[in-house]
C-alpha cells in the first residue's frame, strides 16, 4: 500500500499546536500517531445508465457503478476502459492515473442504434434524425441533411441513420496539462449510415449542443467542423463513426491546495477513517455543453469518491487529521473563447494533533 505522505510544511505547525491544545502539561502523556496509509492508492468508478460488464486492467464487474481499486505502482493501472452491454452499442476509453491523481469518476450513457432508418432514395432531399429513444437517452437532436443531387457510391444499398454516441473519453490526470500545450477533447460523435458510402457532395452533419460559439472544433473524419446557433455542424463525403473534437490551449495553470481537517476519537493500534476525495473537475461552465464536455473527457466526471484509510496510536485518545489536497486552475482558450476550470488532484493526510480529550478541527476547507 502506498503511504500518504507526511507533509513537511505540517510538521512546524502540528509541532505547535500539539502544545497547545494538549489537556495536559506533559506532551507525551498524550497518544502517539503514526503514519496515515490509504487501504487502495488508485481508484476508478465507472457509472452507467444501464446493467454492464465493465473491464478495465485486465478485470471485469458488471453493475451499473462498479469500483476498481488498487495498490499496484500506477504504470500497471493506466489503460484501456471497455464498457458493453447486451443490444447497446459497445464504449472504450483511455483512463491515466498519475503520482497526483489517484481517482477517477467515469460516466458512460449507454445507447441502442439508431431505428429511424431512411431508404437512400427517399432520404435525398431530406433530414434524417436520430430516434426518439436516442435523443431522450442523451439529451440531443442530431441530423444528416442529404443534398437532393447527392450520387453516393460503396454503398448503394443500406439506409440512412445517425445515433449519438458518448465520446470517447481521454482522461488524464490534473496536473499533466502544460501552459502552452494544445490540447483536444472529443464533444461529439455520430454513429453515422450508411457505413461505407461515399458521396461526391458534402453531406451535412450536426447536433444541438449548447456553449460552443467561438470554439474551435476539429475532426479527421470530416472536411469542416463549426458551431452555428446552438448547433455543431461537420460536413463529410464519407460515413462511419464521425467524432469531432474541441481544441483548446492551455493559457494559464496554478497548483493550490485545500485543506481540511477530521477529529476522531481513536483506539490504542490501528483505526481507519473514511474521507471523500473530490475528483474531476467543477467550472462555471454550462452544464453538457461543449466546454463542459470538453472538460469531463479530459479530467473525468465531476464527483465524489469514499476513500478508507488507516493509522496507529499507542494509546487510547483523540486525533486531528489533516487532508491537504492539490488543485490545479486552469485557464483555456478555444479560438476566441476563453473558459477557467479547477481539476482536483492527489490528496497528502497527516495526523496534526493528538489529545486524551477531545480536540475540535481548525480547518474545515478553503484554500491556502
Amino acid at each position: 500500500m502506498k503511504k500518504i505522505k507526511f507533509l513537511a510544511m505540517l510538521a512546524f505547525v502540528a509541532a505547535g499546536l500539539l502544545t497547545t491544545t494538549s489537556c495536559s502539561d506533559d506532551d507525551n502523556n498524550d497518544p502517539q500517531g503514526g503514519d496515515v496509509v490509504n487501504v487502495y492508492d488508485y481508484v476508478l468508478v465507472v457509472k452507467s445508465n444501464v446493467a454492464a460488464t465493465v473491464t478495465f486492467n485486465g478485470k471485469t464487474q458488471t453493475g451499473t457503478e462498479v469500483t476498481f481499486a488498487t495498490s499496484e505502482n500506477v504504470n500497471s493501472y493506466s489503460g484501456s476502459l471497455s464498457v458493453t452491454a447486451n443490444g447497446y452499442l459497445p464504449y472504450t476509453a483511455d483512463v491515466d492515473f498519475s503520482e497526483n491523481n489517484t481517482v477517477k469518476i467515469v460516466n458512460v450513457t449507454m445507447v441502442k442504434e439508431s431505428t429511424n432508418t431512411v431508404a437512400q432514395a427517399s432520404a435525398k432531399g431530406n433530414t434524417v434524425a436520430n430516434d426518439a429513444a436516442n435523443q431522450a437517452a442523451m439529451g440531443t437532436v442530431a441530423q444528416i441533411e442529404v443534398p437532393s443531387d447527392v450520387n453516393i457510391s460503396g454503398n448503394t444499398t443500406d439506409p440512412f441513420s445517425v445515433t449519438v454516441v458518448t465520446p470517447e473519453a481521454d482522461v488524464v490526470g490534473a496536473d499533466e496539462l502544460q501552459k502552452g500545450e494544445e490540447v483536444s477533447a472529443a464533444v461529439m460523435e455520430l454513429l453515422c449510415k450508411p457505413n461505407g458510402a461515399q458521396f461526391d457532395k458534402d453531406l451535412t452533419l450536426s447536433i444541438a449542443l449548447a456553449d460552443g460559439n467561438g470554439c474551435e472544433f476539429s475532426s479527421d473524419q470530416a472536411e469542416q467542423v463549426y458551431w452555428q446557433n446552438g448547433r455543431l455542424y461537420a460536413k463529410a463525403k464519407h460515413f462511419s463513426t464521425i467524432e469531432a473534437e474541441m481544441v483548446a490551449e492551455v493559457v494559464n495553470v496554478t497548483e493550490s491546495t485545500v485543506v481540511r481537517e477530521i477529529s476522531q476519537q481513536a483506539k490504542a493500534g490501528e483505526n481507519s477513517f473514511t474521507y471523500d476525495h473530490q475528483t474531476g473537475f467543477t467550472s462555471n461552465v454550462v452544464a453538457n455543453g461543449a466546454k463542459y464536455l470538453f472538460l469531463k473527457n479530459k479530467f473525468g466526471a465531476p464527483g465524489s469518491i469514499k476513500r478508507e484509510a488507516t493509522y496507529s496510536i499507542d494509546k487510547n485518545g483523540y486525533v486531528v487529521i489533516r487532508l491537504v489536497q492539490k488543485v490545479y486552475d486552469y485557464t483555456f482558450k478555444s479560438g476566441t473563447a476563453t473558459f477557467t476550470a479547477r481539476a482536483y488532484g492527489d490528496i497528502d493526510a497527516a495526523i496534526v494533533r493528538t489529545s486524551t480529550e477531545p480536540i475540535t478541527p481548525i480547518h474545515s476547507g478553503g484554500s491556502n
